[in-house]
C-alpha cells in the first residue's frame, strides 16, 4: 500500500513532526557551564602553541557550577593553551588580555571542556571560556 499524504491520520502526522522535532533539536541541549573567580594568573612564557603546547595558567574559585563533581567554592587551577587569535589573550604578546582575565574577573567554562590532571588542574581550551565580568577597578581601556 502506498502512503500519501492524505492517507495519514492526524495522530500520525503528529507523531512524525514531534519525532522530526526531537531529531532536529536534540543536539541543541544545553552545555552545563561553571563560572570562577580569577584568584591569581600565573606568568606567560610568552610563546605561542605550536609544536608544543604553551599554556598559562590561572587560579580560580568556583560561583556556579552545572557540573556536580565541581561545588561552589572550590579552588581550580586552570592551564589556557595560548593560542593566537584567541580573544582571550594579547593580539602580539602571548599572554592573558588585562581586559579579559585578570585578578577578580569572572569567566563562564563549558563544562564540557575541562580536561583533567592532578587534583585541582584543569586543561581548558580557550574556545570554551567566555570573560562575563571585567577585574573591579578595570575601565575595558589600556
Amino acid at each position: 500500500m502506498a502512503y500519501t499524504i492524505t492517507s495519514f491520520r492526524p495522530s500520525r502526522c503528529a507523531a512524525l513532526l514531534i519525532l522530526a522535532a526531537c531529531v532536529a533539536l536534540g543536539d541543541r541541549a544545553p552545555v552545563p557551564r561553571i563560572t570562577v573567580r580569577v584568584d591569581s594568573v600565573c606568568p606567560s612564557p610568552r610563546i605561542w602553541t605550536g609544536v608544543l603546547l604553551m599554556s598559562q595558567c590561572l587560579d580560580a574559585t568556583v560561583l556556579k557550577s552545572g557540573e556536580e563533581s565541581l561545588k561552589p567554592g572550590a579552588k581550580l587551577r586552570l592551564d589556557v593553551p595560548l593560542v593566537k587569535g584567541s580573544p582571550l589573550f594579547e593580539r602580539s604578546v602571548p599572554q592573558f588580555s588585562a581586559t579579559a582575565v585578570a585578578v577578580g574577573s569572572v569567566l563562564a567554562i563549558k563544562a564540557t571542556c575541562l580536561q583533567k590532571y592532578g587534583t585541582t588542574g584543569y586543561l581548558v581550551d580557550p574556545s570554551c571560556i567566555t570573560p562575563v565580568k571585567a577585574a573591579p577597578g578595570d575601565s575595558g581601556r589600556k
